[in-house]
């Protein structure tokens, strides 16, 4: 995915919109039913509210619920009938076909059913079932896997057992997009679990390892080459010039960029506080993203104009919104065109592709890039990757391939309300490759590790001890060559 939303990291599907729904347009015209085009989505639209249902053949679970305003807020519709509308969303369109009514299965779930285990364990099953993307990719039998967990659990199973089923059963996906939430009124004892299952790797390894602060271990690698180092919000971006006149910027994530004139005044944990009331209070957050985006990458490229070179840090970003990747594409494309192709899974095939098109900012960056990649570079971070390496064609990537985790995250909720979410979406190259599961390969390799805390261990331990960056000092020595 892919931000200011209590569940994880989710991206989810209906809020990275952030167009505004043309004036002129009566909304009245499309109320009624209406289901998605792959997603699994029911909506039932009236004069004042928007009702999300997760549908698939056997389960049927209300989902969010918002105003009509807020809806046509969120969506740009940019065609329709009476029929079929097709709404974008960030950078993403979605096609809605009109139906008559709710489907059968939604009107037969008792509230009986909503608890069951057995039912909510189906449910989740077939949604992954009908809508997940990389069964193949990732070798899995989900047939095989249904037969092994189903057994596990019965009408009598407690809530927390149920809810440790289903998630050590979608952790064998291996997929950094598709989890279970951990449950209201379950997080003490998932803690309790968590804990215990730390004291067992603790006792593997034969000593507990010390704690990193990761903003202090980010700060210290630029900071060893550039004396005045500088600060976007809370190091999400640093960036500074090396004394060789060459620019670095470390973008360390794909969301929080919003510019919303934090005074000065507070403390860092104050503004912090500051940042999320307004993000809470925004009508339009993720248009406030975007718009931050621009502003800080606007800045940057005004300070690093007349450097020789620019490295592209993102060895640190676990990704974001993939709106807000594109924006800082266009600061540094070198040619107009399309970054990349996504489309998503439907029935046994999938919906028409989307070329992903950009154009570069007229004072986009035009010397030499370089891009530095590790495992930990996920989602937002690996869709930004593809788009540079197909819209800079001299781009050159140095560290380890990506984390192989590209779709949106699709969130859901079982019928018994339970969060979880999926990867339904395909996102591949203007070749047709997709990188999901491998990750974007580098053209110079260095071996990170795969795991975040031995990885800034290791970014920790060369910064601190050695007093050097394996990556960078490639490519200053590429650039002396």
């Amino acid at each position: 995915m892919k931000a200011l939303l209590k569940f994880t990291a989710f991206t989810i599907f209906y809020l990275l919109t952030f167009h505004s729904f043309g004036q002129n347009m009566s909304t009245s015209s499309f109320t009624g039913y209406w289901k998605t085009v792959g997603y699994g989505f029911v909506i039932e639209i009236t004069e004042e509210n928007v009702q999300f249902y997760d549908v698939n053949k056997m389960s049927c679970a209300p989902n969010l619920s918002q105003s009509i305003e807020e809806f046509f807020t969120e969506f740009e519709v940019i065609e329709s009938t009476n029929s079929f509308f097709t709404a974008k969303g960030g950078i993403t369109e979605y096609d809605f076909e009109r139906i008559d009514q709710l489907p059968d299965v939604c009107r037969s779930i008792t509230k009986t059913l909503q608890q069951d285990p057995l039912h909510n364990f189906d449910a989740l099953w077939e949604t992954f079932s009908e809508q997940f993307a990389y069964f193949k990719e990732r070798d899995i039998d989900w047939n095989r896997l249904r037969t092994k967990y189903r057994s596990q659990i019965s009408k009598k199973t407690k809530p927390f057992d149920l809810f440790m089923t289903l998630h050590t059963m979608v952790e064998e996906l291996n997929d950094g997009h598709s989890m279970i939430g951990v449950p209201e009124g379950l997080e003490k004892k998932y803690a309790k679990y968590r804990k215990r299952k730390q004291k067992e790797r603790i006792k593997e390894l034969g000593y507990r390892p010390e704690p990193i602060n990761t903003n202090d271990v980010r700060y210290a690698n630029i900071d060893l080459y550039i004396d005045d180092v500088k600060e976007y919000l809370f190091g999400n971006i640093y960036w500074g010039i090396t004394k060789d006149n060459v620019a670095i910027v470390q973008i360390n994530g794909m969301a929080n960029l919003a510019n919303y004139n934090i005074p000065s005044s507070l403390s860092d944990e104050e503004a912090e506080i500051y940042y999320a009331e307004q993000a809470e209070a925004s009508s339009n957050y993720l248009q406030d993203e975007v718009n931050g985006t621009r502003y800080i990458m606007d800045k940057i490229l005004e300070e690093i104009s007349g450097t020789k070179a620019c490295i592209l840090d993102i060895r640190f970003n676990g990704g974001g919104f993939d709106g807000v990747g594109m924006e800082i594409v266009k600061s540094f494309a070198q040619q107009e065109g399309i970054a990349f192709v996504k489309n998503t899974r439907l029935g046994e095939g999938f919906t028409r592709p989307q070329s992903i098109k950009i154009q570069p900012m007229a004072h986009a960056y035009s010397r030499p890039l370089f891009l530095l990649t590790s495992y930990q570079s996920a989602s937002a971070a690996e869709s930004f990757s593809m788009a540079m390496k197909a819209l800079s064609p001299d781009l050159q990537i140095i560290g380890s391939p990506t984390n192989g985790i590209f779709s949106d995250m699709i969130e859901k909720k079982l019928p018994n309300g339970w969060d979880y979410a999926l990867s339904t979406e395909v996102y591949a190259n203007t070749n047709g490759v997709n990188y999901e599961g491998k990750g974007i390969q580098p053209d110079y390799a260095i071996e990170y590790k795969k795991k975040g805390y031995w990885f800034y261990d290791q970014i920790k331990t060369e910064t601190l001890l050695h007093k050097k960056d394996t990556a960078i000092d490639k490519v200053l020595k590429l650039l002396k060559q």
